[in-house]
Formats: C-alpha cells, structure tokens, sequence
C-alpha cells in the first residue's frame, strides 16, 4: 500500500513514515533546551555522549531505515543525514562548552554560531525534503505494492 500522507490522532501528518512538523519541532526545540542548559538550569541532566547520537531521535531512525525511491531523493536524504550528524555533534559540543564552565561560548554558538548555523541548515534541508516526498517521492514506484520509504507500516518511528 502507498502511504503519501497520513493523519494521526492529533491531526499531524506523516509522509514516507515520517511526521516531518514533529521532527522539525523536535529539532527547533533543542535551540530552546541548550539555551536554558547554558543560563544554568540544570533541571535536564544532558550527557554530550547521548546528545551526539543521531540514532535516539525519530529523524535518525527514520534516515537509518530509508529507501530512497530515487536517485534525487537519495542525494537529498545523504545531505539531511550528514547535516542531521553535524547538527547533533554541534549540540553535544555546545553541552560540553557549558560542562567546562565555557557556558558563554556556549551561548555564543546557539545563538549566532556553529550550533545556530546547522540548525538553519537543517530545517531547510528538512523543509525541503517534505516537500519532494509530498509532491513526489512518496508515490508509488510502479506495482512496486510497497510504500516509498520502504519496509510496512510497523516501522513507523514516534517520538
């Protein structure tokens, strides 16, 4: 069965498996967290080991399990993995500055700098990808039975 959308109990929509507005806000929302980590609250214990790991979020586990219907759509999800990477790397860095009493440069890097700059990348490379999947890589490839993304249904990833 060919999934090109679906809606789930909260009226979000998922393309190719992937809820893209929930990646997308769980991703702009580690710019809120790394902020609060650098002004001192302390109330989420971050460990830079786990943060640069591209596997704990919905989005890497999604890119992990891909198959990409096209040679297009292949070139765009190797830029998203790689800038995804880059993306949890540059926050595992920003906790690390802050861990070693560098929380300023820290800050410095989530509001202006390296974090600030993957995490614009990102986003675009992500709003772009929803809308190829949307217009056309989430359609069905011939009598090929199984959805776009590869695999069925039970490997839908949640947050």
């Amino acid at each position: 069965m060919a999934h090109t959308a679906a809606a789930d109990r909260s009226g979000r929509r998922e393309i190719a498996g992937l809820d893209f507005d929930a990646a997308i806000e769980n991703h702009l929302q580690w710019t809120a967290r790394l902020r609060r980590y650098g002004h001192g609250d302390r109330q989420e214990r971050l460990d830079p080991e786990q943060v640069c790991r591209t596997d704990a979020c919905s989005l890497g586990r999604w890119l992990q399990w891909q198959t990409p219907p096209t040679a297009e759509c292949a070139a765009q999800l190797a830029q998203i993995e790689q800038e995804h990477a880059d993306f949890h790397h540059k926050a595992a860095v920003v906790v690390t500055l802050v861990q070693t009493g560098a929380a300023e440069s820290a800050l410095q890097s989530v509001e202006h700098g390296d974090f600030a700059q993957r995490s614009r990348s990102l986003i675009q490379h992500l709003l772009a990808l929803r809308e190829r999947f949307a217009q056309s890589c989430a359609r069905p490839q011939g009598d090929s039975g199984e959805r776009a993304a590869g695999g069925n249904d039970s490997g839908k990833m949640h947050d």
